[in-house]
């Protein structure tokens, strides 16, 4: 959330699920996250809450698999209302075909189950077919693609490609959305790491374009921050935030450490602020993600 949503190029990590489902394929060890979200805070009668916990897996040969669920939450004294999310991610690197060529080139799928329950709370809405007790599922799909060439990241997803009619008195489709982005990653300093990104969505007719960069200042520390035409935002990573290395004695080449000595947690602490939405103080968002 801290770069304004441009991720769908950069992908690395398991929150690459609810992004572009291709990005999973690039983890080399597994992954678990945990994130919560508290949208337009400050705001009066609105009471907002998002979270999700994810888990990738790299399983055999080149191929990652991964499983996603997502919880929106909206609780007033007038109506209940919840959106839940499934996924079921299968990623595949296709690193022998292009390596040879300089290419990283991965594809990736979601299978998702989405559902909605919403409720008005006793004494309101007892007439209104809109406020009903209803509880729906259905399915949907995701896919995506990402392709690097040396230093530069190219990404593309598309979600919600099966449309999802949740409407009650006429037809609702939840929109499906495609994700362009690119990424570039700087080497600064001689190891240090700075990503600027940029994406492109088009979204129910309608197009919106976004600018992000990460810069890794150490390997436990990383900032971010973005804009797009709706928000400002900004974040820190605490954590491992690339591979914990140390120089071999045989060959004087950085290597992986054992798995049992970089076991390490990421946090991830970050502020969104819209810039169309007054009298609110913004999103906070808090993510962990261990990788093992």
């Amino acid at each position: 959330m801290a770069l304004s949503g441009c991720y769908v190029a950069l992908a690395n990590d398991v929150s690459a699920i609810l992004y572009n489902p291709a990005g999973i394929a690039q983890l080399e060890k597994a992954e678990i996250g945990a994130y919560y979200c508290r949208p337009f805070m400050g705001l009066k009668n609105v009471n907002f809450d998002t979270g999700s916990i994810l888990l990738a897996l790299p399983w055999f040969e080149n191929f990652t698999f991964g499983l996603g669920a997502t919880l929106f939450l909206e609780d007033n004294f007038v109506y209940h209302y919840q959106e839940n999310m499934v996924a079921i991610n299968v990623a595949y690197r296709l690193s022998e075909i292009f390596q040879k060529r300089g290419f990283d080139l991965a594809v990736g799928s979601n299978l998702k189950i989405l559902s909605l329950n919403a409720h008005a709370k006793d004494g309101f809405g007892n007439d209104d077919p809109v406020l009903e007790a209803r509880t729906t599922a259905r399915f949907s799909l995701d896919l995506g693609l990402l392709l690097g060439y040396r230093n530069l990241r190219l990404g593309i997803s598309g979600q919600n490609l099966i449309p999802a009619d949740f409407g009650v008195l006429e037809e609702e489709r939840i929109p499906s959305e495609i994700h362009l982005g690119a990424g570039y990653d700087w080497k600064i300093l001689g190891k240090k790491r700075v990503t600027p990104l940029v994406e492109f969505l088009y979204k129910s007719g309608e197009s919106r374009i976004g600018f992000g960069t990460e810069c890794e200042i150490s390997s436990i520390l990383a900032i971010q921050f973005g804009i797009d035409t709706d928000n400002y935002s900004f974040g820190i990573s605490l954590g491992k935030i690339s591979e914990i290395k140390e120089e071999s004695a045989d060959s004087g080449e950085f290597v992986n450490l054992p798995l049992r000595e970089s076991w390490a947690p990421r946090i991830d602490l970050s502020y969104v602020l819209s810039r169309n939405v007054e009298r609110q103080t913004g999103s906070p968002h808090i993510g962990l993600i261990w990788r093992f």
